[in-house]
C-alpha cells in the first residue's frame, strides 16, 4: 500500500486532459442527443425495443434511475450475529439463534446466492 506524505497528492497531474475534453464534447451534444432519443421514441417505424430503450434513457436522464428495492425475508435481529451466521444468511440460509447448535441453520433456504 502506498502512503502519501501530508499535503502530497496521489494524482499531482490532475485528471488527464483528454478525459476532460471528451466529457466537455459530450456535454455540448446533450440537447442533440435528447432530440435523437425523442425522435426514436416517437418513431412508429422503429422497433419496439429501440423505442423503449430511448424512452428509458430519457426518463433516467430526467428523473434518475428507479431505486432498487430489496425485500428482506429474514426478520431476526442481526446485530448480535457472528460473521459465520451473517454469511449463512447472505447465502440464503437462516442463522440459528436458539443457542442449540454451533452450526448455522439453513432452514427455509431457497438456494445459494451466486
Amino acid at each position: 500500500m502506498t502512503t502519501w506524505q501530508k499535503g502530497q497528492s496521489g494524482n499531482p497531474g490532475g485528471r488527464p486532459k483528454a478525459i476532460v475534453e471528451v466529457a466537455a464534447a459530450a456535454r455540448e451534444r446533450t440537447v442533440a442527443a435528447i432530440d435523437v432519443l425523442t425522435e426514436i421514441m416517437r418513431n412508429v417505424d422503429a422497433t419496439a425495443s429501440a423505442r423503449v430503450s430511448a424512452a428509458v434513457a430519457l426518463l433516467e436522464r430526467g428523473w434518475g434511475k428507479a431505486p432498487q428495492t430489496v425485500t428482506l425475508l429474514n426478520s431476526q435481529d442481526m446485530k448480535g450475529l457472528s460473521d459465520a451466521e451473517l454469511l449463512t444468511i447472505a447465502r440464503g440460509g437462516r442463522a440459528d439463534t436458539s443457542g442449540g447448535s454451533d452450526t448455522p441453520s439453513t432452514e427455509g433456504r431457497s438456494g445459494p446466492l451466486h
